[in-house]
Order: C-alpha cells, then structure tokens, then sequence
C-alpha cells in the first residue's frame, strides 16, 4: 500500500551516479518513488550525449522498473547567491550524517570503484589488495588512543544508508501530510547513520 502511494511522489537525488546517490537511487525506485537523477558522468563518452550513464542503467536493471520511472539530468550547479530562500519554515528538513560508508549492492552491479583515481578509503584499498590489484597497503599512526593504536572509522553498509535516506523521504511525506502535529519535530531533524561502533583499521585489515 505504501509503495503505491510513494508512485505519486518524485524524489530528486543530486549526486545520483556517484557511490552512495546511486544506491539511493535504487532504493527509492524499489520503494515504488519516481526519481530525477542529478549527476556528472564519468567518462567522455557519456559526457558527448545525454545517455543514462552506466551506474544508472544496472539501477533500473536491479529495480525492475520502466525507464520512465527515472529521468536523468546532467547540469552544473554553481553561482547560486540565494540557498537560504530554500530553508523556509514550512519545509521539513531531515540531515542524515553517515560517517564511513562501505560495501556494495548485493548483486555486484554497484559498489565503489577500486579503479578510481581519486581518494582512496580505506575499504576499497582493502577490496583492490584482495584483488591482488595492489600488493598492500600503508595504515598510518600507531599511537591512538584504540585497541592496536591504528586509526578507528564507524563504518556503515551503503545500502543500510541508502534504505534510511527512503526511510527519510517516507517521514517527510508523512509530515507534509500532518504538518500542525509534527512541524517542531522534523524541522532541521539531525539523524546519525550507523551505531558509533568504531572499528580499528588494522582489525578491518585483518
């Protein structure tokens, strides 16, 4: 019954083909949400045409939906001088933080990319040395206050922040609906991701 009710509902998701919008962009299809997806592509041939980039695709694969339940816009937001007209007082704002996402979709299809050449975390280094893509690699500081000394992350499931994102959107609607009784609730609400469980990386690395 609530999937056929988010069906009247269109989610936008900046950042769409990245590693934790794309999950996001799943789960809110397979919540029966219609998304418009905002992102860069990441390569040149994708940049030359206005195609679904790659990520996206495996999404509407994984969800089993009509294409028409997702729209693909690639832009380039900048000079924007008047956001605060965005936070008005009758908006519900959730702010979820999740501290160290990690992981994949169960079907392999979406994850982070261990081939990237930008920042490297310490999961998908890991991931690569399992690969045998790099012989190892270099966990810095021994002297934190932890079990080993090594540095500590709380680390998340993506997919577990992808499902409290929708989780999110369903609260928001829910509030829209019953603005008089929840307004001093849900305005600026701050949701922690994750159970603060901090995780040393030399027994990650183990």
């Amino acid at each position: 019954m609530l999937q056929n009710k988010n069906q009247e509902i269109c989610v936008l998701v900046t950042g769409a083909t990245g590693y934790i919008g794309s999950h996001a962009v799943l789960e809110l299809l397979n919540a029966g949400f219609k998304v418009i997806a905002l992102g860069n592509s990441k390569s040149r041939e994708e940049e030359k045409v206005c195609v679904l980039p790659q990520c996206l695709m495996r999404v509407l694969i994984l969800a089993n939906c009509r294409g028409s339940m997702l729209t693909f816009k690639r832009c380039n937001l900048q000079y924007i001088d008047e956001l605060e007209n965005i936070f008005k007082t009758d908006w519900c704002i959730i702010i979820l933080r999740a501290f160290d996402p990690a992981g994949a979709h169960p079907s392999g299809l979406l994850g982070d990319d261990i081939n990237s050449e930008g920042p490297k975390h310490l999961m998908p280094l890991i991931a690569s040395v399992a690969l045998g893509k790099r012989k190892a690699i270099n966990i810095c500081g021994n002297t934190f206050p932890t079990r080993d000394g090594s540095g500590s992350r709380d680390f998340v499931h993506v997919c577990d922040v992808a499902l409290a994102i929708v989780k999110s959107v369903e609260r928001i609607e829910f509030f829209n609906e019953n603005k008089e009784e929840n307004n001093e609730y849900f305005n600026g609400n701050v949701k922690i991701i994750g159970d603060e469980g901090n995780e040393n990386y030399i027994e990650v690395g183990k």
